[in-house]
């Protein structure tokens, strides 16, 4: 075959070739199951947790070190893969930490497409995008500190506001914070 002929078709692959490796990844926010299947893959079911943290591109996870429980590590989930331990300041107060820590099982990844959705919509603001979700406890400290229900709080930021929509761990909606 004539060389000619061979460079459009070479022209054609590489084009191709290099489309494939530039589309973006999909968002953790809009698919979050490689973050959960990690997660299941890396921890099994009994850990408790203190946060979890959900951008578009990464996300971590804030563990009880089980082997020493006053312990805690963040674990970073970038690339398709969560990385090593590194410790977190967990205070001296055990009573604090045990009462802000939650089960790992009951965090249901797979609702956050919907409630990214439907925060954008909540936000009531023009060109609303998810910047991150975060689960973790929620705190009060009216007169003293006390410690509610994990609560999953997705930050939308627009050009003109923002807002901060909090769900329960079953993705119902309890209150909306815009700015």
């Amino acid at each position: 075959m004539r060389i000619d002929r061979l460079l459009p078709i070479a022209a054609v692959l590489t084009a191709s070739a290099l489309s494939a490796s530039d589309a973006p990844s999909q968002s953790l926010l809009e698919a979050p199951e490689p973050f959960a299947a990690a997660l299941r893959s890396r921890f099994g079911k009994d850990l408790l947790i203190r946060s979890l943290s959900i951008a578009a591109e990464s996300a971590d996870i804030e563990v009880q070190d089980p082997a020493v429980p006053e312990n805690l590590d963040l674990y970073p989930f970038e690339d398709g893969a969560l990385g090593s331990a590194e410790p977190v300041q967990a205070g001296r107060s055990r009573r604090h930490l045990k009462a802000s820590l939650f089960r790992l099982t009951d965090v249901d990844l797979s609702i956050l497409p919907r409630l990214v959705s439907d925060a954008r919509r909540r936000a009531e603001t023009t060109d609303a995008r998810v910047a991150q979700v975060r689960i973790e406890r929620s705190t009060s400290y009216e007169y003293t500190e006390s410690w509610g229900w994990p609560r999953i709080y997705v930050t939308v930021h627009g050009p003109r506001g923002g807002a901060v929509v909090e769900y329960d761990l079953a993705g119902k909606h309890k209150k909306t914070r815009r700015w």
